[in-house]
């Protein structure tokens, strides 16, 4: 069986380990979304999280190439906060398992709802409490008004569609870097800003 095939088996029957097997322990996922990295612990936290919810479903789940170094696979991914996204992951092998793994999305935006859902209570209960959902405001660096609904959905549409770094939406909304990372992050995982 492919790396593929037995990640694929191991998705449908929710068998964590059978999945974990294919994961080298020197692994490193990387995250469209920021480029921020997660090891193996970390993402299988997660991938287990998402695979024993009903909230999250994969659709159209392909692979497009494998072999003893490389895998390349696109899927259709829902979410609790009512986006999509297209995942294109890169996924490097190295002794038979995935050694790194680094994912390129585009997702459809969607003002997310006030209700915190179940990927809101995995993040606080992790070491990634900023990607937790939930209602945040955000100031301005020069006056310490606050952002604007109208802002935050700009510096997404942005971000998202212009491809705009975070510098720039830092620098064009006022805001410091780490808060326009933030807006993004929420954004992406449905937590609401305002």
């Amino acid at each position: 069986m492919s790396i593929f095939e037995i990640q694929e088996a191991a998705q449908k029957n929710n068998d964590m380990e059978a999945y974990a097997a294919t994961i080298h322990d020197d692994f490193e996922f990387i995250m469209h979304l920021d480029n921020s990295k997660m090891n193996k612990e970390q993402t299988m936290e997660m991938f287990s999280f998402m695979m024993n919810s009903a909230d999250f479903e994969t659709h159209e789940s392909r692979c497009l190439y494998e072999n003893d170094e490389a895998m390349v696979t696109h899927a259709i991914m829902s979410f609790p906060d009512g986006t999509r996204e297209s995942v294109l992951a890169y996924n490097q092998i190295k002794d038979g398992k995935v050694i790194r793994l680094e994912t390129g999305a585009h997702f459809s935006v969607k003002i997310p709802s006030q209700k915190k859902t179940p990927l809101g209570v995995f993040f606080e209960k992790t070491t990634l409490k900023n990607m937790a959902r939930g209602q945040k405001s955000f100031k301005h660096k020069n006056n310490s008004s606050p952002v604007s609904d109208d802002e935050i959905y700009m510096m997404v549409m942005l971000y998202t569609y212009q491809h705009k770094s975070l510098d720039y939406l830092a620098r064009k909304f006022n805001v410091s870097y780490f808060d326009a990372k933030e807006i993004i992050i929420r954004s992406r995982f449905g937590g609401t800003c305002g």
